[in-house]
């Protein structure tokens, strides 16, 4: 068995991320989630457009998304004819690849199966993945892109072969026309050619096809844009809405504004980088958590992940691929720290994060069975302190908002038992869940069960009148936040 599975464990993850994404969408959709965007977000302006480009039809005004991005929903749109299921399928199956692709990335590295079959389950593990890759965001399509980057500049370097890199840079420009701060990194390759010992390996040949298909196709989105809304960028007008959406509008008139306002950002962005609390802003994973029963085997922290990928950084240290993949993570964090840095924005990253926590998981193995436990100290000791530094209790930071939404979703599919739990704990934080426990009270006792609504009554709001129907509300109480 283990032989079989070693043979083919290309296809086994690729298929077990498969299903546990159809399981997460399946358990979520019978809760109501994963509908159609509301009105104001992001998910919808994007639809709409592709939609509109399915049917031949341009953008009549200056359009500030990802280009790339868009024209893949719109093929996505043209296959399924629209249907929101099925395209959400669809964008799962490819980026169910990730974790295939990242298992070949270890093998060419010359880390081992071992490596790449821990990075390979890292990755799956690592729940933010999983369901971003069900929504209509980029994020999950962009962590494809960059790794298959990656993947193809190893394929170069192993095959001596121009025409990987002429295909990694392909990849590069999708990554900027995706997401634009990518342009502060992948170019950043070009430079491996003023080593000579990678320029006489390579030639100029290589760097030539690189640079074209890198710099091509992202010039040619801007010439559009300038003839077109008279704006050289890969998406028109969007530093300056970006900048003043984050630093106001004066951060972009005045460069000593914005110097300054990013100085003071660095700190806290960096912070939000590493730390284990996922910050959303327009799809909350600890709420589907809470709700999608199986979405809580995923379970793995991103800031465990980055331990591992340091660990794993340096023990192979002597890698160039390994260097490589931490340059390209670092590169991508540092074009992040002029902006908020939600849990979506880290996830482009974290298939390289995770190739590299899989080499830091048979770094580990392998000092534990030479009995090296000095490294295995310096990693607990540091580790330890950096998960401790990094670690955020996820309720801490979480609107009310979100977590009643979480309630009444519960209360609404008649989970009433873990309703009563969850009401509890938002209690115990400090929150006022009275409206919440009259409304289980209430489902409670419309399904049959008077003596548990009146029990949630006087639990959670005060004592009923022995006369009082059981889901009526009590004498008020003090409230707390």
């Amino acid at each position: 068995m283990k032989r079989i599975l070693n043979r083919h464990f290309g296809i086994f993850i690729y298929f077990a991320s498969l299903l546990c994404g159809l399981f997460v969408l399946y358990q979520g959709r019978s809760l109501g989630l994963f509908p159609m965007p509301q009105p104001g977000m992001d998910q919808l302006s994007i639809l709409e457009c592709a939609g509109r480009l399915a049917d031949g039809s341009l953008p009549s005004e200056p359009y500030r998304y990802s280009y790339a991005y868009t024209l893949f929903l719109a093929l996505l749109h043209l296959v399924t004819g629209g249907s929101l299921i099925w395209m959400r399928i669809l964008q799962l199956a490819l980026c169910s690849l990730i974790p295939l692709f990242l298992y070949r990335s270890a093998r060419l590295l010359g880390l081992g199966k071992a490596a790449g079959q821990a990075g390979a389950l890292c990755y799956l593990f690592y729940g933010p993945a999983l369901l971003i890759s069900l929504d209509f965001l980029r994020a999950a399509t962009l962590g494809l892109v960059f790794l298959l980057f990656f993947y193809f500049l190893l394929l170069g370097w192993r095959l001596r072969s121009w025409k990987y890199f002429a295909a990694a840079g392909g990849m590069g420009a999708l990554c900027i026309l995706g997401r634009e701060n990518f342009a502060a990194v992948v170019p950043v390759v070009l430079l491996a050619w003023l080593m000579p010992r990678f320029r006489k390996r390579m030639g100029w040949r290589a760097a030539a096809g690189y640079a074209a298909a890198l710099i091509v196709p992202v010039l040619a989105v801007m010439l559009f844009n300038f003839f077109r809304w008279n704006s050289f960028q890969p998406v028109p007008g969007n530093a300056g809405n970006v900048f003043a959406f984050y630093h106001g509008a004066e951060a972009v008139n005045r460069i000593s504004v914005f110097a300054g306002k990013l100085i003071a950002s660095i700190p806290v962005q960096i912070g939000n980088f590493f730390s284990s609390y996922e910050l959303e802003n327009s799809l909350s994973f600890y709420a589907h958590r809470e709700l999608i029963v199986f979405l809580r085997v995923f379970l793995l922290p991103f800031h465990l992940l980055v331990v591992l990928a340091f660990a794993g950084a340096w023990r192979y240290r002597r890698n160039g691929g390994v260097r490589t993949a931490f340059l390209l993570i670092a590169l991508y964090a540092g074009s992040l720290l002029c902006f908020t840095i939600f849990y979506r924005f880290r996830i482009p990253a974290v298939p390289l994060i995770a190739l590299l926590a899989g080499a830091g998981i048979s770094a580990i193995g392998a000092w534990w069975r030479r009995r090296n436990f000095r490294a295995l100290a310096t990693v607990a000791v540091l580790g330890g302190g950096f998960l401790w530094l990094t670690s955020v209790a996820p309720d801490s930071r979480r609107t009310f908002d979100e977590r009643a939404a979480v309630a009444r979703i519960l209360i609404d599919h008649g989970r009433f038992g873990e309703a009563e739990t969850y009401l509890a704990k938002m209690q115990n934080d400090g929150y006022d869940i009275r409206a919440g426990a009259l409304l289980l009270a209430q489902h409670l006792a419309a399904n049959g069960d008077d003596a548990w609504a009146r029990v949630v009554v006087e639990r959670f709001i005060g004592p009923l009148p022995p006369s009082a129907p059981a889901g009526a509300p009590a004498a008020p109480t003090s409230t707390r936040k």
